[in-house]
């Protein structure tokens, strides 16, 4: 599993019109930018920061039901576990050398 933290940036995409939004009103906001693989980030307390979880499933994986834990730390102390539930299909992707198109953003 990787963790990222979600990087922000200031956009004015909204300025020229997204419905009836007037300019000075909605100058600018901010909209998220990156998936950064930190291996920690300081936060202020009572702030809300998201967090991506990624998991790569191992290509012979038995589709089902999976559980596991997060445990989520400030400096070297453990503040919280949490639960995590993942559901495996029975889908399959192509490899990556069979994609007919790929887009990196």
């Amino acid at each position: 599993m990787q963790t990222c933290f979600v990087r922000y940036m200031m956009a004015d995409e909204f300025t020229e019109g997204c419905g009836h939004r007037q300019k000075a009103a909605y100058g600018s906001s901010q909209v998220a930018n990156m998936l950064d693989p930190l291996p920690g980030m300081v936060a202020q307390g009572q702030m809300v920061r998201p967090i991506w979880l990624t998991v790569d499933v191992l290509k012979g994986a038995s589709p089902g039901q999976y559980q596991g834990t997060v445990e989520v730390q400030a400096g070297s102390e453990s503040i919280q576990t949490l639960s995590i539930n993942l559901e495996v299909s029975s889908q399959k992707l192509l490899s990556s050398d069979q994609w007919a198109f790929h887009l990196d953003l």
